[in-house]
């Protein structure tokens, strides 16, 4: 079961990717914007990832680990440094790994096919 959730998780990221690679912005000073605005500015950091704070501003001083994913997956897609398509992809990433967690969690304390329904209430959800 859990390699079938593996896979389904798979297939959702897969499909969610290729529908997301059309999409834009979400809006004017949105905390998106502020993430893009520090990983366009990745070769200013210095020698620690830390360096990104004094590009970021708001709650993107909060979010390192998706602003460290989206400069990774920009250099992957070889998009402009202003794309939105990538810091799409690093919202999809971490909520398809969050089920995949998630079944695995509830794995350990309930049965085996209790914890697959509770991964697609998760997966499938808006």
């Amino acid at each position: 079961m859990f390699l079938f959730t593996c896979s389904l998780s798979l297939i959702v990221f897969i499909t969610v990717a290729y529908y997301l690679k059309d999409s834009s912005f979400d809006g004017v000073g949105s905390d998106s914007k502020k993430h893009i605005y520090a990983a366009s500015q990745f070769k200013n950091w210095g020698l620690w990832p830390s360096g990104m704070h004094k590009y970021a501003h708001g709650k993107a001083w909060m979010k390192d680990v998706g602003v460290i994913f989206y400069v990774l997956f920009k250099k992957l897609f070889r998009k402009d440094e202003t794309s939105f398509y990538p810091i799409m992809i690093v919202s999809n990433l971490a909520h398809c790994l969050s089920g995949v967690l998630l079944f695995i969690l509830t794995n350990k304390f309930l049965s085996e096919e209790l914890s697959f329904i509770i991964f697609l209430l998760y997966i499938f959800s808006p």
